[in-house]
């Protein structure tokens, strides 16, 4: 004797309506287009481009391992920021002598920062040692 189980029907959904069964959430005309919602949408797409930005410079950056950048690399940065912008301190605006520029790390090496074409810019020694080991939130979006 062959036994079976008797079989089961799903019912027929055309008796109900489209989403007849999902509540509506009743809005406010300033909900669909408001600031705060500009704002977030605004806010990701930032993160986005920082986390591209970053990602771009983690795989296209030169690290020289840790301590002093190599005085080629030094020279040459140097050699391209007079030619650029002058014997002006990005920093502080005045004019100094070619002997007084120097690499800094942008992220300080005690914060973390890389000996890195990343992490490097043109500054007058005074501003170098003025900064010392404190970084701002853009140091650390602009450096490695």
């Amino acid at each position: 004797m062959l036994l079976t189980q008797p079989r089961t029907t799903l019912p027929s959904l055309v008796h109900y309506p489209p989403h007849a069964h999902v509540p509506t959430v009743a809005r406010s005309p300033q909900a669909s287009g408001s600031v705060l919602g500009a704002v977030l949408k605004f806010a990701g797409w930032t993160a986005a481009a920082i986390v591209a930005y970053k990602f771009i410079q983690a795989i296209t950056d030169t690290d020289f391992g840790r301590g002093e950048f190599p005085a080629s690399f030094r020279q040459g940065l140097i050699e391209d920021h007079i030619d650029t912008y002058g014997s002006k301190c990005p920093a502080c605006q005045r004019s100094v002598r070619r002997s007084q520029f120097t690499v800094d790390h942008i992220v300080a090496l005690a914060n973390g920062g890389r000996t890195s074409r990343a992490n490097a810019r043109v500054v007058c020694a005074s501003c170098n040692s003025r900064k010392g080991a404190r970084n701002s939130i853009l140091d650390y979006l602009r450096g490695r």
